[in-house]
């Protein structure tokens, strides 16, 4: 699989992106939403579900979702524009803790590849938590095998713009003729 090199922008790449929050999920998930597509403009976003949290101690369970966008942006980047993002909402990444603490946003890079490539059929993210988020989206978006079995699961509903999402795989967009927020389930 390719992946962009760190440090160069390049040629529009795809990117699947972990989103997560344990401080406030429903209200705080929508926010990190509405600023990814305000930054990008459409967004493909996975299920929307609850989980434990992995590596750190905290009683406070985790919404977690992976989207898919498109960038021309390096890798380094658009890190930064997450953390930007982040910070915005209220996330400490000055705390050298902050990898064990319950955070307001966490968004990271799970990976990048080619607009016209698919994705290796034995490929899963090392993070067993994003699996079933990344299989479905990553399928339902034909950037993976269509033979792969998908949950019926329904996901946790939330709003934004007056929108319901989260509770299937949906294409978030920013419709400016309009100056709102369009969520299509697919």
């Amino acid at each position: 699989m390719n992946v962009i090199a760190k440090g160069t922008d390049t040629i529009q790449h795809g990117f699947f992106i972990a989103i997560g929050s344990n401080i406030q999920p429903p209200k705080n998930f929508p926010l990190i939403m509405a600023k990814l597509v305000a930054e990008f403009g459409k967004l493909w976003l996975s299920r929307v579900i609850y989980t434990t949290p992995v590596d750190m101690t905290s009683k406070s369970l985790f919404l977690n979702a992976v989207l898919y966008l498109k960038s021309e942006l390096s890798s380094d980047k658009l890190k930064k524009k997450f953390n930007s993002i982040e910070t915005a909402l209220g996330r400490d990444r000055s705390n050298p803790q902050r990898n064990i603490k319950d955070r307001t946003a966490d968004i990271d890079i799970l990976f990048s590849i080619p607009l016209d490539e698919m994705i290796d059929s034995d490929y899963q993210p090392n993070e067993s938590h994003l699996r079933l988020c990344f299989v479905e989206l990553a399928t339902v978006i034909g950037k993976y095998p269509s033979t792969t079995k998908v949950t019926n699961d329904v996901g946790v509903k939330l709003q934004i713009d007056g929108q319901i999402f989260g509770h299937a795989p949906c294409l978030i967009s920013y419709q400016a003729s309009a100056n709102k927020i369009a969520v299509e389930v697919l």
